[in-house]
């Protein structure tokens, strides 16, 4: 409704401007001179342009004396359009005074013309069967009391406004009696434990930070399990290079010596790298040991993509080559940085993240 009452003020204003400005004149020998003015004025837009163009064409007294008739009217019907528009706004605001008077004279028991905490109070209970506390009330009194006399007049007074403010303290209240009953009962539960219960928390919320030799030394045992598993990869480096061979043959056939060896170790380093009692830098490279075994299952798919099998022959080995290299290549690194710095070897793409987060991290760099 608005936006046609001012596009219908837009014309009106429109056909007036071209009107004072010369573009709709006449003579008696020539007809409207428009259409080279008409040309020259500057772009203001599509709908100022249309109504120049209609505004040019008439070229009779006739014409011009039915457009101006028609503007006429239009102006009366958009006068009769704002006033069908005001009458609704006030009919609106009439009902909405009605209604709130007759909320207020519903809680206004004394007739007084005030409604003081304890009608708010009683009339909360009857209408909506709302039990409040005195500072609950006092509380929403203060929001809605704008002249600050302790009571709320009429204009003051908004009964869906109010009955949702006590809702809202009520839960309030509710989730903060609920909040401190919990704590409550943690408390209690705590003091309850045994003193040896509650040190094992206390050691569980602390990490072991030992980073000494022996933990250095010892963090690096369990890549093993993936640098020998991984010499499946690396049969044809390690057949150009005997010595390094030599060195991890031991270590694979005592791996295979002992039935499901490798599975076991696997459950071993996964239960151990959660036992809070380990150092933090043990139970990372145990976790991110397994990690880097889990890893080399996925490079073994490379056969069962839809290759050509010459292609697969071709690629073989180079590709079993670099897997294995790459994995050299992580298990040094984490070897290096933890005999040198006793940190956390946390560097690796993927693997070392996922690690951390597998025993409780992600940790702080320095540690």
């Amino acid at each position: 409704m608005p936006r046609l009452i001012k596009s219908a003020r837009l014309a009106l204003l429109a056909v007036a401007a071209l009107r004072a400005n010369g573009f709709i004149v006449h003579t008696a020998r020539r007809p409207l001179a428009t259409s080279s003015r008409i040309q020259s004025l500057p772009a203001a837009g599509r709908g100022l342009r249309l109504v120049a163009t209609r505004a040019a064409a008439p070229d009779t007294d006739t014409e011009v004396a039915a457009m101006l008739a028609e503007a006429a009217q239009l102006r009366a019907e958009v006068k009769e359009l704002e006033a069908s528009v005001q009458l609704q706004a006030q009919q609106k605001t009439d009902v909405n005074a009605d209604m709130r008077s007759k909320s207020f004279n519903a809680f206004d028991v004394n007739q007084d013309g005030v409604v003081d905490l304890l009608e708010l109070k009683t009339g909360l209970f009857d209408k909506f069967g709302l039990v409040c506390e005195d500072a609950e009330l006092l509380s929403v009194v203060q929001m809605f009391d704008k002249n600050q006399d302790g009571v709320l007049q009429v204009d003051e007074f908004s009964v869906g406004q109010i009955k949702m403010k006590v809702e809202q303290l009520q839960d309030k209240a509710r989730n903060d009696a609920r909040e401190a009953d919990q704590a409550e009962r943690r408390r209690a539960e705590d003091a309850a434990k045994p003193a040896s219960e509650r040190m094992a928390e206390l050691v569980a919320d602390s990490p072991n930070d030992d980073a000494g030799l022996a933990t250095r030394a010892a963090s690096c045992v369990p890549y093993l399990l993936p640098l020998v598993d991984g010499c499946a990869y690396g049969y044809h480096l390690l057949a150009q290079a005997p010595l390094a061979g030599a060195a991890l043959a031991p270590f694979v056939i005592l791996l295979r010596a002992v039935p499901f060896g490798g599975l076991i170790l696997f459950f071993l380093f996964s239960s151990q790298s959660r036992n809070p009692n380990l150092p933090l830098l043990l139970r990372f490279n145990l976790q991110q040991a397994i990690m880097l075994d889990i890893a080399l299952f996925f490079p073994s798919l490379f056969g069962l993509l839809p290759i050509a099998e010459d292609i697969k022959a071709v690629a073989a080995e180079p590709a079993s080559d670099a897997v294995f290299l790459v994995l050299v290549a992580c298990i040094f690194y984490s070897w290096a940085t933890n005999l040198a710095t006793g940190k956390l070897p946390n560097k690796i793409p993927l693997i070392g993240s996922t690690s951390e987060k597998q025993i409780g991290g992600p940790f702080d760099e320095d540690k």
